[in-house]
């Protein structure tokens, strides 16, 4: 079981936290891949200053995407059903995209990176700073981790896990 998870950009503007119940249900959908890339959608609620993302949701990769060995494209297929469901019970908003490597590079494409600056200029989604994490790794070599916040003009912005305080 993996206990919750904190990502915090380095002049802390941005952090994610991910709970260890929403983690344990990403990588069982990386594991179930195997040796193809898969991913969905992140999410959540903003803290009130608008710099923590805490996700509370996460998507399966919708039927209609394309997953393979060196590709992922999400598809459509229910998500805005669900992100209105979403929206309507809790008030909870689209945070951005989860997506899987297989192996252990967490390396974002250029794919994922021009899917990213779409997002942050789509007026639709309504979200100028979306989240990308990506999962590499596997359950016998471990999980690695690559978060990022892309701005509406296109910058990037690493996220670094946060490793929980020593007592």
């Amino acid at each position: 079981m993996f206990e919750p998870i904190h990502f915090i950009s380095s002049d802390k503007r941005f952090e994610l936290c991910l709970p260890g119940e929403l983690m344990n249900q990403v990588l069982a959908r990386c594991s179930a891949a195997g040796s193809c890339e898969t991913g969905g959608i992140l999410v959540g609620k903003y803290s009130k200053n608008q710099r923590v993302a805490e996700v509370t949701a996460i998507s399966d990769s919708p039927e209609d995407s394309v997953e393979g060995p060196t590709v992922f494209i999400r598809g459509i297929r229910g998500i805005y059903r669900w992100l209105q469901t979403l929206w309507r019970s809790s008030s909870h908003y689209y945070l951005g995209e989860w997506h899987f490597h297989p192996g252990l590079h967490t390396k974002p494409s250029t794919l994922d990176m021009g899917t990213m600056t779409d997002i942050a200029r789509a007026e639709a989604y309504k979200c100028p700073e979306p989240i990308l994490l990506i999962v590499g790794g596997n359950e016998t070599h471990g999980w690695f981790f690559y978060t990022q916040v892309t701005t509406r003009d296109g910058a990037i912005v690493e996220l670094h896990r946060c490793e929980p305080k020593k007592s």
